[in-house]
């Protein structure tokens, strides 16, 4: 629970391509058919892909502010429904990465953290991904 309250996504997609590579042109229409999640390969990296999408989608809707905290850009989602999230999330799951890798001490902190009983360490553990959503965000552009 301790981890799932730091204040941004911990995950996301590879940004080689951009944040919102993963919601390419290249799939313009849903399939007419309905989408299975066994046609996107891995079922559970589906269905943990169209929930972030989703989430993504609404706090673009919602806040852009926070999205733009979660993803680390404030690179604009393009037009989104739920039958293209089913579509885009299937593309996207190869490219799902854990966020801030790059950084050596952020998910070992965090993880000891999540060990500790010390308030103080365990709130300076997690405020640390805002600077670094931040500069992912500075180096995106």
């Amino acid at each position: 629970m301790f981890i799932a309250g730091t204040p941004s996504l911990l995950a996301g997609f590879d940004p080689s391509d951009g944040v919102c590579a993963p919601l390419s042109d290249r799939v313009a229409e849903p399939p007419s058919g309905p989408v299975t999640w066994s046609d996107a390969g891995s079922g559970a990296a589906a269905v943990f892909a169209a929930a972030l999408l989703t989430y993504l989608w609404q706090m673009d809707r919602r806040d852009r502010l926070i999205r733009a905290l979660c993803v680390g850009t404030a690179e604009a989602l393009p037009e989104l429904t739920v039958a293209r999230i089913q579509v885009y999330a299937a593309e996207a799951t190869h490219r799902l990465r854990a966020r801030f890798t790059n950084h050596p001490c952020f998910w070992p902190d965090l993880v000891r953290a999540a060990r500790s009983h010390d308030p103080d360490l365990r709130y300076i553990a997690r405020l640390t991904v805002i600077p670094l959503a931040l500069a992912e965000g500075r180096a995106a552009r």
